[in-house]
């Protein structure tokens, strides 16, 4: 009885430290990923880099911090290729993760403003400005995975 308890305890904890590893291995599949959808999006390969964000989301970047790179820069994408609604889409998702993320805030403004939506863009571009009073242009790197 000893015996099988001890084997059912080896058991458990050969599990967990299995599920533990996996997690990593999936978490930086989910990165490598999110970097190839970067690097296609920069090369104008849209449809390639909306496949590979879709895959880092799927396979496991469940973090918050990263969905909002995500649907970032995927409402991007749609805003290149003239789908505003999906864009639209897209940014609200990650203002739902993190309502003051400077680049989303500065990118729906310009959607909103290439609709002519005017005050609806003002609304969003002062989020979109940093402590020194300059906005921010540029798309954020996403932070490593942990190790």
């Amino acid at each position: 009885m000893i015996v099988r308890k001890t084997l059912v305890a080896i058991a458990a904890v050969l599990l967990w430290t299995g599920v533990s590893h996996a997690g990593k291995l999936i978490e930086e599949e989910g990165v490598n990923y999110y970097n190839e959808g970067v690097q296609a999006q920069k090369a104008g390969n849209y449809d390639t880099a909306v496949t590979a964000y879709q895959k880092a989301m799927v396979i496991g970047l469940d973090a918050a911090n990263y969905r909002k790179y995500i649907f970032n820069n995927v409402g991007v994408i749609y805003s290149e290729k003239g789908e505003m609604d999906k864009a639209e889409s897209m940014f609200l998702e990650a203002l739902k993760i993190d309502p003051e993320y400077k680049p989303t805030n500065f990118n729906i403004a310009i959607l909103y403003m290439k609709q002519g939506l005017c005050n609806k863009a003002m609304m969003y571009l002062t989020k979109s400005y940093n402590i020194s009073g300059e906005y921010v242009i540029e798309q954020e790197k996403m932070p490593k995975a942990q190790p």
